[in-house]
Formats: C-alpha cells, sequence, structure tokens
C-alpha cells in the first residue's frame, strides 16, 4: 500500500491526444485502423520530442504526455494539427486520421514514470469535449500563454465536465490567425451547442458537493455458471448507488464496456471520470455468498476502504443494504430513511425462485439473441410457480412479454403483480410496476391510460427522490402527452426530465430527451428551437458513435430547415444521412428522405420532378406500414398536383387520403377539413353548381379557428371560382392570419422571415 508521502508533488503540463472515430475504424477493418494507429503515434511522437516533451504512456489510440511549460505543450498541440490537416488533405476519406486535443497543467503526482491526480483527470476531460482537428486548454494554460502575441485564443465558455464538481472554464486555441479571424464567437457558441457541450452561466450555478465513483464487475471466483449472479449483483449496487444524489456513477453502458478489460485501473478510471472506483470478487458456496470489496481513491493513488460480507442469497436485499451503508460511511454520509426501505423487504424467501429471477434478469438485461429472451421467460415462469407470490418475478415477466411483442400478457402480468404491490403495501414496488404499465400503454398507443400509471409512479418517485427514476417516467409521461396533442405539458416533462439527465449526464439518455424535445417543438411550429435541440441530440449520438441515430437526427435537423425554407442547410444533412441510412435499409426514413427533396423541388417551381420524389417516399413508408405518415404525405403531394394542374391524379389522391383516415385509429379532423377543401376546389373547376357544400364547409370552418391555414386558402380559391369574391377575401384573410399565428412561434426571427418565403403557397396567402 502507498501513501501521498511516498510520492512526489510538481507542477506540470499535460496534453491529452484521442483519435476521432477509432473504435469504427477498428470494427470496419482492424489492421487498416492499426496501420493508421502506427502512423499517428510516429507522427505524434515527433512533435511531442520536438516540443521538449516526453510521451507519459500511449493507452490504444489516446497519448497522454507531459511538458516543462504549457508553451511548450500549447506549440506541440498545434503542430500535430497543422500536420494531420496535411497529411489527410493527399489522403481518401477513409484514409484520413482526425484528433482532438486538451491541455492543462497543475499539481500532478508522480509514482514511477506515471501521473495521476485532478490535474491528470481533468486534463482529460477537457480532451473528452475538444472538437475533432481541434485543441481546448484550460484557465491555467489561457492565463500561461495568453501574453504571448503567437497564440489565437478565443474563450469557450464554463463548461460542466464529467463528474467534476466545479464548471470549467475553457479556451480554444486556434492553429493559426486566419482560422481565429474566420470563427466568431457566435459561431463557436453554435458550433460548441451542436457538439451537445452545456455552457454554464456561472452567476446562477449551484454548486453541489459530489463524488464520482466508478464500478468494475465483481470477478466471479466460483463456478463459470455462476457468472450472472456476479453482473446482477454489480448491476444492482450500481443503481442502488445512483439513488445517492451526491454519488455520480458512470451509466451500465459504460461500465459495462470495462468488464473484462486489460487496461490499467487509474487508466479506467481516467475514461469514466471519476475520482474513486469500487471493485470486488463473489464466491457462490451453496446458499451462501462472499463478497469482497474494495475501493481505491484515484486522486491520491491511495486504498480507501475495503471489507467482506457474508449473506445467504434470501438475503440479498438487506445485504446490499449493509453494504450502501459502509460506502457511504466512507464520505461522512447516511443513508436517507427512504431509500432504506428499500432494503428492509426481500423479495422471496425460496432461494430457487432468486436464482431463477437473477438469472432471468441477466439475460433480459445483457440479450445476445432473441433466445435469450425466450429462456428469460422460461426462467421466470420456473420462479413464479416456486414463489406464486414473487412480485418482480411477475412484473419481469410482463416486461419479457412486452420485449417480446405480447402486449396482452405484458397487461395481464403487470395487473397481477400490482395486485401483489397493493397487498403489500410497498410503494416502491407500485412505482415499478406503474413505469412499466406506462411504457406499454405508450406502445399501445393508448395515451391516457399511459399518462394515469406514469403520474401515479411519478408521485411515488418523488416522494423517495430517485432522480434517475423521474428522469425516466417524465421521459415516458412527456411522449404519451405529445402524443395527446397536450404539447405544452410535454414540454414541461421533457424539459424537467433533461435537467435532471445532465446532472448523471448519460450521453445516452440526454440524447434522447432532446430528440424527444425537438419532436415536440417541430410539432407546434417552432422550427428553431427544433433545430437548437435536435442539434445537441445530434453531437451527442456523433460522441457515442451512433451513427444510426444520428442520422435519425440529420434528417429532423434537415426536415426542420426545409419548413424555414434554408434548403442548402437541408442538403447539408440531408446528404449524409441517406449514405449512413442505405446501410440499415430503414425505409421509413429513406422514404422522409425522398419526401423532403420533393418539397425542394416543388419550392423550386420543379413540379413534376418534386411528385416523383413524393411517390417514391410515399411508397416506401406503405412498405413500412407507416399508414399516418402517408396519409400526410399523400395531401402534401395534392398541393404540388394542383400548380400541375394535374386535377385527375389530384382527385386520385384525395379517395386515397379519405380511405387512409378511415383506417386511422387517430382520425385528424383537421386533414379532412383540408381534403373536404380541396376536393371542392377541384368540383368547381367546371361547375358552379352545389353552393350548399361550400357553404356548410365555411362554416364549419367558422366555428373552429384553429383549422389547418391550408383549408381556408382552398375554401378562398374555391370561392373566387363561382365568383363570390367577398367571401373568397374573407376566407383568405383567414388562412393569412392562421399562417401568421403559426410564424409567430418560431423563436428565431431569421426563421421567421424564411418560414413565410418558405414554399409558393405561402407566398400566395401573405400576397
Amino acid at each position: 500500500m502507498s501513501t501521498i508521502s511516498e510520492s512526489q508533488i510538481k507542477v506540470s503540463s499535460i496534453m491529452f491526444t484521442d483519435i476521432v472515430g477509432y473504435s469504427r475504424m477498428i470494427d470496419r477493418d482492424e489492421s487498416h485502423a492499426l496501420k493508421l494507429l502506427d502512423e499517428h503515434n510516429t507522427l505524434i511522437s515527433k512533435s511531442i520530442e520536438g516540443n521538449n516533451g516526453h510521451i507519459i504512456k500511449l493507452i490504444g489510440d489516446s497519448v497522454f504526455a507531459e511538458f516543462p511549460k504549457p508553451r511548450d505543450a500549447a506549440n506541440c498541440a498545434i503542430d500535430i494539427q497543422i500536420n494531420l490537416i496535411k497529411r489527410n488533405k493527399i489522403h481518401s476519406k477513409n484514409e484520413r486520421i482526425h484528433i482532438r486535443i486538451g491541455l492543462h497543467m497543475g499539481d500532478v503526482v508522480v509514482k514511477g514514470d506515471d501521473l495521476f491526480g485532478n490535474t491528470v483527470n481533468l486534463g482529460s476531460r477537457i480532451e473528452g469535449v475538444a472538437p475533432a482537428d481541434g485543441i481546448l486548454i484550460s484557465n491555467p494554460v489561457f492565463n500561461a500563454i495568453n501574453r504571448d502575441t503567437s497564440f489565437s485564443i478565443k474563450e469557450l465558455g464554463f463548461v460542466k465536465l464529467k463528474n467534476m464538481k466545479e464548471p470549467c472554464q475553457l479556451f480554444k486555441l486556434y492553429l493559426n490567425q486566419l482560422d481565429y479571424t474566420a470563427q466568431s464567437n457566435d459561431d463557436l457558441e453554435r458550433e460548441t451547442q451542436e457538439r451537445g457541450i452545456h455552457l454554464v452561466d456561472m452567476e446562477t450555478y449551484n454548486p453541489l458537493d459530489v463524488y464520482a465513483i466508478g464500478v468494475l464487475y465483481f470477478k466471479n471466483l466460483g463456478d463459470v455458471k455462476d457468472e450472472f449472479v456476479c453482473r446482477g449483483i454489480t448491476q444492482d449496487i450500481v443503481n442502488d448507488l445512483t439513488k445517492i444524489n451526491t454519488f455520480r456513477i458512470p451509466s451500465a453502458t459504460e461500465i459495462d464496456q470495462y468488464k473484462d478489460t486489460e487496461l490499467p485501473l487509474s487508466e479506467v478510471a481516467r475514461r469514466m471520470q471519476v475520482e474513486y472506483m469500487l471493485m470486488g470478487s463473489i464466491l457462490k458456496e451453496g446458499e451462501d455468498f462472499i463478497l469482497n470489496l474494495a475501493m481505491q481513491d484515484m486522486n491520491r493513488g491511495i486504498h480507501r476502504w475495503g471489507k467482506t460480507f457474508k449473506f445467504k442469497s434470501t438475503e440479498i436485499n438487506a445485504a446490499k443494504g449493509d453494504i450502501l451503508l459502509k460506502i457511504l460511511s466512507q464520505f461522512n454520509l447516511e443513508l436517507p430513511n427512504h431509500i432504506a426501505k428499500y432494503f428492509q423487504v426481500e423479495p422471496t424467501s425460496n432461494s430457487e425462485a432468486l436464482h431463477h429471477y437473477i438469472r432471468a434478469r441477466h439475460l433480459m438485461r445483457f440479450p445476445e439473441s432473441h433466445d435469450h429472451i425466450n429462456e428469460a421467460r422460461d426462467l421466470l415462469d420456473d420462479a413464479t410457480v416456486l414463489d406464486p407470490d414473487f412480485l418482480y418475478a411477475h412484473a419481469n415477466k410482463g416486461w419479457n412479454s412486452f420485449l417480446l411483442g405480447n402486449f396482452d400478457e405484458a397487461e395481464e402480468q403487470f395487473y397481477f403483480a400490482l395486485n401483489l404491490a397493493d397487498q403489500d403495501n410497498l410503494d416502491s414496488s407500485n412505482a415499478y410496476v406503474y413505469f412499466y404499465m406506462g411504457v406499454l400503454y405508450n406502445k399501445l398507443e393508448k395515451y391516457n391510460k399511459s399518462i394515469h400509471y406514469l403520474e401515479d409512479a411519478l408521485d411515488i418517485y418523488i416522494k423517495y427522490d430517485s432522480r434517475k427514476a423521474i428522469a425516466a417516467v417524465l421521459h415516458n409521461l412527456g411522449i404519451a402527452l405529445h402524443h395527446s396533442g397536450k404539447q405544452e405539458q410535454a414540454l414541461d416533462c421533457f424539459n424537467r426530465s433533461l435537467v435532471i439527465k445532465t446532472e448523471f449526464e448519460d450521453q445516452r439518455v440526454l440524447a434522447s430527451g432532446y430528440n424527444q424535445t425537438a419532436n415536440v417543438y417541430y410539432e407546434i411550429g417552432d422550427y428553431s428551437l427544433a433545430i437548437e435541440n435536435v442539434k445537441r441530440s445530434l453531437g451527442y449520438y456523433k460522441s457515442l458513435g451512433n451513427m444510426q441515430y444520428g442520422a435519425f437526427c440529420m434528417i429532423v435537423l434537415a426536415d426542420a430547415y426545409t419548413q424555414v425554407g434554408m434548403f442548402s442547410e437541408s442538403v447539408k444533412h440531408l446528404e449524409p444521412a441517406q449514405e449512413i441510412l442505405e446501410e440499415f435499409n430503414n425505409l421509413f426514413v429513406l422514404g422522409k428522405v425522398d419526401v423532403l427533396y420533393g418539397i425542394m423541388f416543388f419550392n423550386e417551381g420543379k413540379y413534376e420532378k418534386s411528385v416523383s420524389y413524393y411517390e417514391e417516399g410515399i411508397d416506401k413508408m406503405q412498405l413500412d406500414e407507416s399508414r399516418e405518415w402517408v396519409l400526410h404525405y399523400s395531401i402534401e403531394i395534392i398541393h404540388v398536383l394542383f400548380y400541375q394542374e394535374e386535377y385527375e391524379k389530384a382527385l386520385k389522391y384525395i379517395k386515397r387520403c379519405r380511405l387512409l383516415l378511415k383506417k386511422t385509429t387517430d382520425t385528424d379532423k383537421k386533414d379532412k377539413k383540408l381534403l373536404d377543401s380541396m376536393e371542392l376546389y377541384i368540383e368547381f373547376m367546371d361547375k358552379n353548381e352545389e353552393i350548399e357544400k361550400l357553404t356548410q364547409l365555411f362554416k364549419t370552418l367558422q366555428k373552429s379557428s384553429d383549422e389547418h391555414y391550408l383549408s381556408w386558402y382552398y375554401l378562398a380559391r374555391t370561392f373566387l371560382k363561382v365568383g363570390m369574391v367577398p367571401k373568397s377575401e374573407e376566407c383568405m384573410k383567414e388562412a393569412r392570419n392562421l399562417l401568421i399565428r403559426k410564424e409567430n412561434k418560431i423563436s428565431d426571427l431569421s426563421h421567421r422571415t424564411s418560414f413565410l418565403n418558405n414554399r409558393v403557397l405561402h407566398l400566395a396567402i401573405t400576397a
């Protein structure tokens, strides 16, 4: 065991680098990726040596280096990026190397040939938020080199880095004066937001005392068939730790990455960005478990705590409570009473049933194939036979049925579990089942029921201050409210959820949260905020390397830009998205791409080409059975056919739309009124009888002022056809008012202007 006194402390300037997208390179072609890595290491090593630095260590595609002065580190970083840019210019796309660099300086702990401490951890985290081909530096580095006029630097702002107690002031170091001049402060802020990085307003910032703890999967010292027990207990302890708001725990996905890692503990802690590491081993002997736990202080490089726990399988809940108490005591914290209640009741007294349950839950958490879900079902069946009152086994049977698409079975199991929870008067169990039921009813599009159960779950989780659970419930409640047409309430839920998700800094859930928020803003017509939120979502998906969902975000971005008439921006996102999505053969999204091109050609007056793209997109969506979207875009194509004066073809589409309306469960009255007005317009092309139809539609629309502005527009054109000019003017005025009302919802002024200039239809209405 070593202590801080055995180590040397000194001030050091450090640099971290990392290759962008290296994991994807490995997946595509490992030998090619390793070849590029060798070239990368040679180039970087030369620059480091040439600027008086030395490499502390190479870890995979990352480099950790030290310099005697911050000026040397800054020059080296610029030298590396310039050399790579020059290299990339003469290589094809798949041969290019892009890296991000972070610089920091401060006190480090020297142990042998390695460096430890907060300075090292912070340097690594600065690199993690740096842009591709870019350099970010900390405030200490900025203060040291700012007077040197050879450096071009702009302030980024204060950034809350993962698991750091205080926001860090960061600056962008430019490669040359030209790049510095070309990027305005607004451009820099926009770039930052697009990458999903949040700037902190220090005037309103409320600091929290937070401890960042990483967990390694506990080693199995017993029979190989008990491996799932180790994983299950590890995951349970991780979940228990997340219930403590003063702890910040990496997500289960992140922890899972390092299950069988051969990386040094210090490197795992650096990548997880934590101050402490919890590790252990489990031995199962009959009905007994022996769990050895240890905690390492990574900043000081010392062993902090260790203990052995022995318990029976039917005492697992009480043991977890004891473990959590011991960990809390290391930070002079107490276990809140509302959390302690979780550990006072064992899930079952039947050890064999518990064994089956743990195994099933493991298979559902980490399924390697569809067969694993079916195997989990058999195990849960066995568990509920052994203990018919095993609440969590019944609840997970419901979730298993949900995963298999057996929604009636899922509903039945959830109700059974809920009845057991009610009998035992277990609030926490009730919340658990309420949440599952809310998710199920969202899937079944029974949104009122979903709202009911999710609100009940929310009330309970708020009482217990279960922050992660609250965020998950709010997210799903937002989805239900969104589909129920309650957009303001949905936005409130999504925004409250995002505030909590930001605390835990789980990029995956943040990406999903911002994407859902963007969808609501799009729905209410505020395309500016839709763009802002989907850019954040895209930034997180790019950081996670999830290119499929990143492409989905690009489509939403392209759609929002199309709605406000910014077609060049739309194409920027459409083309790379299409390239990615063709690999996955997602017919709905590929159909959406075609439709967006159709909209753009319509605005360019290329109506025939527009129709062709619309039809291709609609055909793909039909194959995907996306009925509501087929209806939506079939209505849009009618506009285009009107401008081509292809009224017979337009009438065929109107009839198709009416059939789709009958088959659509959530019938949209606005769509029906719009189709009525379009059909009347065609009818009155050659005759001026049946005025009654026209008058009736006028009266119907008058009763509902929020109807689609295009209904009023086509009604105005129809009145004009039959010579009823005053009525036509009245309808056109209403169309104009509704369009302006929609335009006023757009928060960005430039987007408002673009919106009104977007479609030919808009120009006609506003003229």
